[in-house]
């Protein structure tokens, strides 16, 4: 699979187009990444993983980094259904999901505090995160 193997050679490809971006951008230019916290699936990222490459992208003068989870596997986000937010919430209801799944919110801000923390052990200067996932109510936000 893709995701196997040594993670300083699953990330090169991560690191590469970073490097070549700022090579033909920059220092001035913005870079981004998204990068999930977790693949929640056997073999692929963990977040012990995730970490590491943060803290790869950190040192590779990355200006963002955007958190995110999971995989398109499910299969929930393809279909017709989707344009429809009200569909497709019942849709994951119907998902065999728990009850506190469903309703939980801020998916992956465990991960980002876990993030943060080696973020910030590192050296300066430390990258600005953003997570994304389930923030769907104003108390949450």
């Amino acid at each position: 699979p893709y995701h196997a193997g040594e993670l300083t050679r699953r990330a090169r490809p991560l690191m590469d187009a970073v490097r070549a971006v700022r090579a033909a951008c920059g220092p001035a230019f913005c870079i981004s990444v998204k990068l999930n916290s977790a693949d929640f699936q056997e073999g692929g990222l963990t977040a012990d993983e995730a970490r590491e490459v943060a803290l790869a992208l950190q040192r590779e003068g990355v200006d963002l980094l955007e958190l995110t989870g999971g995989n398109y596997e499910s299969g929930i986000y393809f279909d017709e259904t989707s344009a429809n937010p009200a569909s497709l919430a019942e849709k994951r209801q119907s998902a065999g999901k728990r009850e506190s799944t469903r309703l939980r919110e801020a998916y992956f801000l465990e991960y980002a505090v876990g993030i943060r923390a080696a973020l910030d052990a590192a050296a300066p200067p430390t990258l600005p995160l953003l997570v994304t996932g389930g923030w769907g109510t104003p108390p949450a936000m």
